[in-house]
């Protein structure tokens, strides 16, 4: 499964040690720069600050932009 254009990850950095996380984020954001798309879910704010254009959040059962 190499060279997908799409990732969908559910909370890719949890239980991650902070070299992990860096390692992560910066071959996702590779990943994006290089014309990718990642679809990700976290709790927490430095996931998606990094790494977001785009951020959700559901509340009521229903999605809105934060």
């Amino acid at each position: 499964m190499e060279n997908q254009r799409v990732l969908i990850l559910d909370e890719p950095f949890n239980g991650l040690d902070a070299d992990s996380v860096q390692s992560i984020r910066d071959l996702l954001a590779a990943h994006v720069r290089d014309g990718g798309t990642l679809i990700f879910t976290s709790h927490d704010k430095d996931d998606i600050d990094h790494l977001a254009t785009d951020a959700y959040r559901i509340n009521r059962q229903r999605l809105e932009p934060l």
